[in-house]
C-alpha cells in the first residue's frame, strides 16, 4: 500500500472512529453509503467478463490493461483494512455485518461469473431432510 493511499485510509478511520463516538445514527448512515458504494463497485467489476476491470483515475481506460487490476474480493479486503484501522469501537458495531454482507456478495458474484450452482441461498428453517438425497 503506498503512502497516499495509507494517509487516506487515516484519515478515514480516524473521521470514522470520532463520528461512531460522536453520533450514531449518523455514522450508521454514512456506513452504509459506504458499504453501498462497495457493492456497486463489485457489480461493475463483476460485469467484466474475466471478473475484473482495468482502472485508471476512476475512467476505466488504460493502454496496459494489466497495469491496475481491481478485484471482488480486493474489495473485501479493501472494506477490511477500513474495519480494522477504525478500531474495536467500530468493529463491534459494524464489523462483522460488513464482512458477512461483502463475503455472501462477492461469493454470489463470482458464482455467477463462472457457475451459478454454486452458490445458493438456503432457507434453513424451509429445508427439509425428506428433501436431502440418499
Amino acid at each position: 500500500m503506498g503512502i497516499a493511499k495509507q494517509r487516506r485510509l487515516r484519515k478515514a478511520a480516524r473521521r470514522l472512529n470520532d463520528l461512531a463516538k460522536e453520533d450514531g445514527e449518523l455514522f450508521e448512515k454514512v456506513w452504509d453509503r459506504r458499504i453501498g458504494g462497495w457493492l456497486r463497485e463489485m457489480h461493475t467489476v463483476a460485469r467484466n467478463e474475466n471478473g475484473s476491470v482495468s482502472m485508471v483515475n476512476g475512467r476505466g481506460t488504460s493502454t496496459d490493461p494489466n497495469r491496475f487490476k481491481v478485484t471482488v474480493s480486493g474489495i473485501c479486503r479493501q472494506a477490511d483494512s477500513l474495519i480494522r484501522a477504525c478500531g474495536t469501537n467500530v468493529e463491534k458495531i459494524v464489523g462483522q455485518r460488513t464482512r458477512d454482507l461483502l463475503d455472501a456478495e462477492a461469493a454470489s458474484l463470482i458464482a455467477r461469473l463462472y457457475e451459478p450452482r454454486l452458490f445458493r441461498l438456503v432457507a434453513y428453517n424451509q429445508y427439509s431432510i425428506k428433501n436431502k438425497p440418499a
